[in-house]
């Protein structure tokens, strides 16, 4: 023990290293920083953040349920299944490669057909039990929180087991028939064979199997995103699931990355109180809601329904007001009334040459390459505007593998126009 505990600390040491201070700012920074000032230690706000979350300690509970009752019902289906490939049986080669099929099939196209299965007007499941007079109508297998849990756990399940079965096959291969012959001539029962021969012999091999297919299970991401989208109201939503949409749907890559660029904005374009807002391209709606919260009124523009979804609910969540518009810019622009201050959060150089023609005081957009930073600048003072640039920062994700691919820079752009007579 006392030569193993080095070991431990080294490993230890090494994963903290690698998830805090070798990466402040990717996921759960420790610092908040505003463009050309000085980095502020936030400690562990951000962890507390999560902890006081609803929808992430929801998540975590439906993790740890999908996980563990997905993983039992696997090994205990996959056991009964490698014990009964592992007798004699015609056509034995081709009903292992029949087995195989759920597991070998891509997970996106399994998805998609558990999804029709689960249809509330066409599955099959209630086609299936109302032709035997079970049930008087379709179950709403999607739409109810239980059932949708139920049913994306059946999902994991069945695509799962032919992987602990195949495996747990190669296990008993492993062990030696003269083993259960001496304990069936000593008069063992086949329980007592399987008790007191086969598992202690099988116990390595599951050790490792399960290993895997807790891991893999715990951080399914395709499967559950493509049948439900972690709905209804959050209820199937899993750690990987959550990530994706708050990282990549909703453009949070981690708070302390985008605390900074939040900040920034709001410095930047200075809403007052009794100020028209606009913010196109609203994604998560924390821009909106910050604006909101400082008096502003504000009008939130976006052509994705579930990014004005999350404006709405990030804003019931503050307590604040705001207007939402569910359309593409810059068409639907024209029947709003004149903004004071304008975020351009998408559409690039297009939305904010529309945007500067209804002749704001101050716009911010934001850009994520050299070329498109400086055609939306030449907009912007070709229409009259001061410009300044800054240059963000951030972290670069592979989203394949989830692991830090490279560090890049935002270009952050903010237009003020000249009062006259300057």
């Amino acid at each position: 023990m006392e030569r193993l505990a080095p070991r431990w600390l080294a490993v230890l040491g090494m994963g903290a290293y690698r998830t805090g201070f070798n990466r402040p700012r990717a996921t759960m920074g420790r610092q908040e920083e505003t463009v050309g000032g000085a980095g502020v230690w936030i400690g562990l706000e951000n962890y507390v953040s999560l902890m006081q979350d609803d929808v992430f300690l929801l998540s975590v509970f439906n993790t740890i349920l999908y996980t563990a009752v997905a993983t039992i019902i696997k090994f205990a289906l996959g056991l009964w299944l490698a014990l009964l490939l592992n007798r004699h049986l015609p056509m034995q080669a081709i009903i292992r490669a029949v087995v195989l099929l759920p597991y070998i099939v891509p997970t996106v196209l399994s998805a998609i057909a558990f999804w029709w299965i689960y249809d509330s007007q066409f599955s099959i499941i209630s086609w299936s039990l109302m032709q035997l007079g079970l049930i008087n109508g379709p179950i709403n297998f999607l739409g109810d929180p239980t059932n949708a849990r139920i049913s994306v756990i059946l999902a994991n399940v069945w695509r799962g087991i032919p992987f602990v079965a195949i495996s747990l096959l190669a296990g008993l291969q492993t062990i030696p028939a003269s083993l259960q012959e001496a304990a069936s001539l000593d008069g063992a029962t086949s329980w007592q064979r399987f008790r007191h021969v086969t598992l202690p012999m099988l116990t390595p091999i599951i050790a490792v199997v399960m290993t895997f297919s807790v891991l893999f299970t715990f951080t399914d991401f395709q499967l559950v995103y493509a049948i439900t989208r972690g709905g209804p109201v959050n209820s199937t939503h899993l750690l990987a699931t959550l990530a994706f949409q708050r990282g990549i749907a909703g453009g949070e890559l981690g708070e302390g990355e985008r605390e900074p660029l939040r900040t920034s904005q709001l410095a930047r374009l200075g809403p007052r109180l009794g100020d028209l807002v606009w913010d196109i391209g609203c994604g998560s709606g924390a821009f909106a809601t910050d604006a909101a919260r400082a008096g502003a009124a504000v009008i939130a523009v976006d052509s994705d329904p579930r990014a004005c979804a999350r404006t709405d609910s990030a804003a019931r969540r503050h307590g604040v007001q705001l207007q939402i518009v569910h359309g593409t810019a810059p068409h639907v622009l024209e029947n709003l009334p004149e903004p004071d201050v304008v975020r351009v959060g998408g559409g690039g150089a297009a939305v904010v040459s529309a945007v500067a023609d209804r002749r704001p005081q101050r716009i911010v957009a934001h850009a994520a390459t050299r070329d498109a930073a400086e055609l939306i600048g030449r907009n912007l003072a070709e229409h009259g505007y001061r410009v300044e640039c800054a240059l963000l920062q951030s972290v670069e994700l592979d989203t394949r593998a989830w692991t830090e691919k490279e560090r890049s820079v935002a270009f952050l752009l903010s237009g003020v126009l000249p009062a006259r007579g300057n």
